[in-house]
């Protein structure tokens, strides 16, 4: 007898890029028992490794297989260079020292990583400009179809920081930048710092709003009530908290007060901020709460979500549109708009406008250096024809496209 009464969700296609670092196995691992997705959103689990890694990622498919998790449907290790249409979910995950900012220095070290990127970006084409697809997709197209697969469907693409996305949506041809988020730890720093000072438990704090270009430049505001059970007709007394509250607290509003909140306050955050390693369990923990975050507004299409995370703009709120930022974000299905309840704060616009300048050089020196960086390995390549580009490149096909689309490339 079938007591099944509920028709099997279509699998979900999870491609993870360099999926046998640390912070991607803990992410695969929330991925397939359900705590991202849910527990009946089964998971087509695609490992994206170079091709000197493929030993070791079969071994690591054998394993996750073993574990016999509940959202899997299966899961498969390739090396080639994945199209938009491969996939219904990207995650990006590196080994950069700080994902939210790479110095010119650290660029050397970081080349393959940088290059895979760039080569994966360069692949990603919108359906718009696809050509028609061989007979073997339109037959697996055709075969989700059936199984109600929503061919609208856009593809969330997620990175593990700010420099990944300005990468993919800069090299990438005409992918539309509302596809592409990042997490931010910035929040959850904002909480814990007013949280320690208040001495309140972090959850009695209200939404919490934040902008930020990197770690370093960022601005955050607290909507009131700050202390959510706490009356808000009693805020007369005090600009930011009632005067009970505060006797409560044994402080007065010399302590804790509007002009604390913009100045001594942003600079607690930076110094918590700063003191983040980025360790691979806080880089998994803070993408898996970034990636269900997404995904409950993709199954509640009713329901808005507001929440704080790296997006590319699309110049609203004075913002540089298709340029990285971390934003207060409103999240309802498929689409997301910026959260525009502080634009005629004077100084919320003003540190917008700083923010700007900020994103705008570091985005130019980041294409520039990667683009001498490219050419530099690419001459030397054409110099020695038996070589490769990198040591850990995907296949002698890959390198092949890559030599043909150089220009492109090295814009």
């Amino acid at each position: 007898m079938n007591f099944q009464c509920e028709k099997p969700l279509v699998p979900l296609r999870v491609l993870v890029v360099n999926p046998l670092e640390q912070p991607s196995r803990l992410i695969i691992s929330k991925i397939l028992s359900g705590s991202i997705f849910g527990p009946r959103q089964r998971i087509t689990l695609i490992l994206l490794v170079f091709g000197n890694e493929l030993s070791i990622a079969e071994v690591y498919k054998h394993q996750l297989e073993n574990c016999a998790y509940c959202c899997t449907f299966s899961i498969k290790v390739v090396c080639n260079v994945p199209s938009i249409t491969d996939a219904d979910v990207f995650c990006f995950l590196t080994n950069f020292p700080n994902p939210n900012e790479i110095e010119n220095t650290q660029l050397e070290d970081n080349f393959h990583a940088l290059y895979l990127i760039i080569k994966i970006a360069t692949n990603l084409v919108w359906p718009d400009i696809i050509v028609e697809k061989p007979a073997e997709k339109q037959k697996k197209t055709r075969m989700r179809i059936e199984e109600d697969y929503d061919e609208n469907f856009k593809p969330i693409i997620i990175a593990d920081g700010l420099v990944t996305l300005d990468l993919v949506r800069s090299f990438s041809k005409n992918l539309p930048p509302g596809l592409l988020f990042c997490p931010s730890h910035v929040t959850a720093e904002a909480r814990s710092v007013l949280a320690a000072h208040l001495k309140v438990q972090p959850s009695s704090l209200n939404s919490i709003q934040v902008w930020a270009a990197n770690d370093k430049n960022l601005h955050v505001e607290v909507e009131r009530p700050i202390i959510i059970h706490e009356d808000p007709g009693k805020e007369e007394d005090c600009d930011v908290i009632s005067k009970d509250a505060l006797e409560k607290l044994s402080m007065d509003s010399t302590e804790f007060n509007d002009a604390w909140m913009k100045k001594e306050y942003i600079d607690k955050i930076k110094i918590a901020a700063s003191k983040n390693t980025y360790g691979d369990i806080y880089r998994a923990s803070i993408m898996c709460e970034t990636l269900k975050t997404i995904w409950s507004s993709r199954i509640n299409k009713d329901v808005k979500i507001n929440t704080s995370i790296g997006v590319i703009s699309d110049g609203s709120l004075g913002t540089v549109k298709g340029l990285p930022y971390i934003l207060p974000v409103i999240l309802k299905g498929e689409k997301w708009t910026l959260n525009r309840k502080y634009t005629d704060d004077a100084h919320v616009m003003g540190e917008v406008m700083k923010f700007n300048q900020i994103i705008k050089k570091k985005h130019d020196q980041l294409m520039a250096s990667c683009n001498n960086l490219l050419q530099q390995h690419y001459a030397e390549n054409r110099a020695d024809e038996a070589s490769t580009v990198s040591t850990d490149t995907f296949n002698d096909k890959n390198e092949r496209i890559v030599a043909k689309n150089s220009n492109k490339m090295f814009y």
